[in-house]
């Protein structure tokens, strides 16, 4: 599985999203991109993905298996 953290910057005409942290920065919102390896499938007991968006509080409750 791999795991890769991004930022949702909100702004005053949209927003931003951007795998770079910037010191300082409001209004951020953390989110982190879960990709099942190949032959494998992520679930959280209910759900079966391929790809997940979360949050880096509920990755724990995401896990890889046999596709």
């Amino acid at each position: 599985m791999t795991k890769n953290v991004f930022y949702i910057y909100a702004g005053e005409n949209g927003f931003m999203q951007s795998p770079i942290k910037i010191p300082g920065a409001t209004n951020v919102i953390e989110k982190v991109r879960l990709i099942a390896g190949e032959n494998m499938i992520l679930t959280d007991g209910i759900e079966r993905k391929a790809v997940v968006v979360t949050t880096k509080e509920d990755v724990k409750n995401w896990t890889e298996v046999e596709a």
